[in-house]
């Protein structure tokens, strides 16, 4: 069976071979593995597991991620601008609001499908509001990773697994920016992450945004990942959709996030 869905084709078994993939057509024919559940597996439910978001933004992908995880433990969110003293508190407002929106507008097609959503809902919200406070960091440069406060010791990180995050990173549209802000941060990463961590950028597959990242020379073969000493994974198609309703709203330079809520996905890469 084929599933079209804003600039990605589903395949299913019985068209691929036995291995399920996803095929970004239009950025080139890229090819990746669909990993549905690898990220939910791998850093979701192991808080032992150091993860650091970068770009963050309005912090809701971050506070949304702490939900699910049950707190701040080995949680580190941070931005490379400014962040105002009292920004903590209007994050968790603004990620709640989201996620009554979000699953508000979701087809219940019975009462107990309903109830369901409602009985979830909830439950989310009361995950978020039961968050203990943490603190955002500023001035986190993702393209300069060994020189800020989180790595700039030897060594760059302590025994536990890394889990680097960067959410739909974005430059702008003309001459490249963000196919080099993508470059520039699996570099930074490679650079203080050692065999065994974990790499992810979410991404939108919708067009014409999905042709900004450069996709053929980041994960192809003998591409900057693979360079830079990263296998990747695949794409995980459901990791955003759990984001999306536990309050995680997309910021831009407009407003784009209902634009291209139902068109992310996440890239994964090991270290080796």
């Amino acid at each position: 069976m084929l599933l079209q869905n804003h600039g990605i084709i589903l395949l299913t078994d019985n068209m691929a071979g036995g291995a399920n993939n996803i095929t970004v057509d239009d950025v080139d024919g890229v090819t990746m593995p669909l990993k549905d559940g690898y990220v939910r597996e791998t850093i979701g439910k192991e808080q032992e597991v150091r993860v650091i978001f970068v770009g963050e933004g309005n912090f809701t992908f971050s506070t949304a991620f702490a939900s699910l995880r049950g707190g701040w433990s080995n949680i580190i969110a941070s931005d490379i601008s400014h962040i105002p003293p009292d920004y903590y508190n209007q994050t968790l407002l603004l990620t709640i609001r989201n996620c009554l929106q979000y699953n508000d507008e979701l087809d219940a097609h019975s009462l107990e499908e309903a109830y369901d959503i409602y009985q979830t809902t909830t439950q989310f919200i009361a995950k978020i509001v039961n968050l203990s406070r943490t603190r955002f960091l500023p001035y986190i440069d993702a393209t300069r990773l060994r020189e800020t406060e989180l790595f700039n010791a030897d060594p760059p990180h302590d025994a536990h697994r890394c889990a680097i995050f960067f959410q739909c990173p974005y430059a702008g549209y003309a001459n490249d920016e963000t196919k080099q802000l993508v470059r520039d941060f699996i570099s930074s990463a490679s650079e203080v992450q050692r065999p065994g961590d974990f790499l992810f950028i979410g991404i939108t597959t919708m067009f014409p945004y999905c042709k900004n990242y450069g996709l053929p020379e980041v994960i192809g073969g003998g591409g900057h990942a693979q360079n830079n000493r990263y296998l990747f994974m695949g794409a995980d198609t459901e990791f955003p959709k759990d984001m999306l309703r536990r309050g995680y709203k997309h910021q831009a330079f407009t407003e784009i996030h209902d634009k291209i809520k139902d068109s992310h996905i996440t890239l994964c890469f090991t270290k080796q």
